[in-house]
């Protein structure tokens, strides 16, 4: 609704720009005195109201009475995309850009509402076109900007984005900085697909440069190190996760796991694990730490561990891993008990592991960029029923 208002209030402002000038100058030509009519107002009213078939029907009268009335016809066209008519739209903005006598300042807008058409109706490569007209004029640049970048991350042309990005403010911006972060990370995703191994190591390094807090980074950094036998300096990367957002721990844990059975000596593990053991999310981590504790406690006390936490807070995964406790006993004879396990794995297996904390998006997989909202870094590990 506010994106809506904003751009219900640029052609106003423009307006108003406009007649200041017109008064001081009387140079403007007489046709656009009454660019704002009362019928113009009583559209916006019902806009506002969202009440948009009837502010369809007044802007269609307008456009009809007066057709050289340029903020009516950014309203319909606006109104027009809003409905989902984007050719309408289209038609309605190109009309607009036709006109010869049309100042520079409208033509941007124009070409701004056209650029907003082609991007609805998914015509990318023309909405990028116009954009990067549109983005010379200081007035219109940041918004340009915007939808570019919005353009870049969908066609996942990410060095397009990071320049965009970086135009926008990067560094002054801590949200742009993600965003930048997440875009050196799918160059290496790419690179390390196309086993250019350098390249995806220095895309990572670029992406901590410009977010120093990326979880995905020093994640993608740690499974690099693993795969070369780095098994040390792997686990630092995943250590930090603890640090940096411990909701992403029970994604490194099994790797942290890993390494320790590699030989790397981790005496401050414990002193993590012992901080996280407040936490919601702690439960999660209980396949993960009876495999670790495998080597150094009995099964006996393993199981007296996860028995504790699943009474202080009982979810499903927890219940299951207690169940695979309990039941590996031998002398636990009856069939129906000893498939509760794999029953509740079933279950399980159909759980949403993941939740985009932005929009509630939920999916069996970790996107680092929500699917509907497109919002980075905000989908991380669901917290299980029985918190």
């Amino acid at each position: 609704m506010i994106i809506e208002l904003l751009w219900l209030l640029l052609p106003v402002a423009a307006a108003s720009g406009w007649w200041a000038a017109k008064r001081s100058s009387k140079k403007r030509r007489s046709k656009y005195s009454n660019a704002l009519s009362p019928e113009y107002y009583r559209g916006l009213n019902y806009l506002l109201n969202e009440e948009q078939d009837k502010a369809l029907d007044v802007f269609l009268r307008l456009v009809e009475a007066d057709s050289e009335t340029i903020e009516t016809h950014y309203a319909l066209g606006g109104l027009f995309r809003r409905r989902g008519e984007v050719e309408r739209a289209i038609r309605v903005h190109q009309n607009l850009l036709a006109r010869p006598s049309l100042e520079a300042t409208q033509r941007s807008i124009a070409l701004m509402e056209l650029a907003k058409d082609y991007m609805s109706a998914g015509l990318l490569d023309r909405a990028e076109s116009l954009l990067l007209d549109v983005v010379k004029h200081p007035g219109q640049q940041s918004e340009a900007l915007e939808h570019l970048l919005t353009i870049y991350q969908r066609e996942n042309e990410w060095a397009n984005a990071i320049k965009t990005a970086k135009k926008m403010g990067a560094g002054n911006d801590p949200h742009i900085r993600q965003t930048v972060a997440h875009c050196y990370c799918e160059i290496a995703v790419a690179a390390n697909r196309n086993k250019l191994r350098h390249k995806a190591v220095e895309a990572l390094q670029d992406a901590l440069v410009s977010d120093p807090r990326s979880v995905r980074a020093n994640i993608l950094l740690g499974d690099l190190a693993f795969e070369e036998q780095q098994f040390l300096k792997a686990y630092r990367y995943y250590i930090r996760v603890f640090e940096l957002d411990d909701e992403f721990v029970p994604e490194v844990l099994d790797r942290i796991v890993s390494c320790i059975d590699k030989g790397v000596a981790a005496s401050d593990f414990d002193n993590h694990i012992r901080l996280y053991a407040d936490k919601p999310m702690r439960n999660a981590l209980l396949p993960g730490l009876t495999k670790y504790f495998s080597k150094s406690r009995s099964q006996e006390s393993i199981r007296d561990y996860v028995r504790q936490q699943i009474q202080k807070a009982p979810t499903l995964p927890g219940m299951k891993e207690w169940l695979d406790l309990e039941f590996s006993n031998d002398d636990v004879n009856l069939e129906q008990i000893k498939q509760m396990p794999v029953l509740l794995n079933r279950i399980l297996k159909k759980w949403p592991n993941y939740r985009c904390r932005q929009c509630g998006f939920q999916s069996s997989v970790l996107n680092w960029q929500c699917p509907t909202c497109k919002s980075w870094s905000t989908t991380k590990p669901s917290i299980p029923a029985g918190k």
